[in-house]
């Protein structure tokens, strides 16, 4: 893979890191524990049990599927970074969506757990410091590199 494409896919990573981090932030201001629309709970109970059948990346369609439907619901991201994390080299999307999960739901029981377990992966500390640079605090969005309110 050229050196370009690599920079490429990192620049876009970080983007959809932002974008899913931003999302889940305003959707957590948004809605408390809203119930889900019976096609998101639908689309949820397909993906689980694609990923009991080991079918992962059919578990992630339905899970996106969930996502377009009720975007306001953290434990979908939750649902979508286990998916995520049982495929190989997609462990980087699974600590977004975990990220952008515990942005929508920072008081969640399995918070401490989750933010101990996505930090000791063995390249998160290579990734954190390297996006160090584009994490905002809570409110603060990026547009073409510019910090807006």
């Amino acid at each position: 893979m050229s050196l370009t494409i690599l920079k490429v896919n990192r620049a876009r990573f970080a983007f959809m890191l932002l974008a899913a981090t931003a999302m889940a932030q305003t959707s957590a201001s948004a809605s408390a524990a809203a119930p889900l629309a019976v096609e998101a709970q639908e689309a949820i109970n397909k993906g689980i049990i694609a990923a009991k059948n080991q079918d992962y990346l059919l578990s992630i369609q339905y899970f996106q599927a969930a996502r377009k439907i009720a975007p306001d619901a953290p434990e979908i991201y939750y649902d979508l970074g286990l998916a995520e994390s049982k495929l190989p080299g997609r462990q980087l999307r699974a600590v977004a969506w975990f990220g952008a999960y515990l942005a929508a739901n920072p008081t969640a029981a399995n918070a401490a757990a989750m933010t101990k377990a996505t930090a000791s992966s063995t390249r998160l500390p290579r990734i954190t410091k390297s996006l160090k640079p584009f994490i905002l605090p809570p409110g603060r969005a990026v547009l073409a590199g510019t910090p807006i309110m």
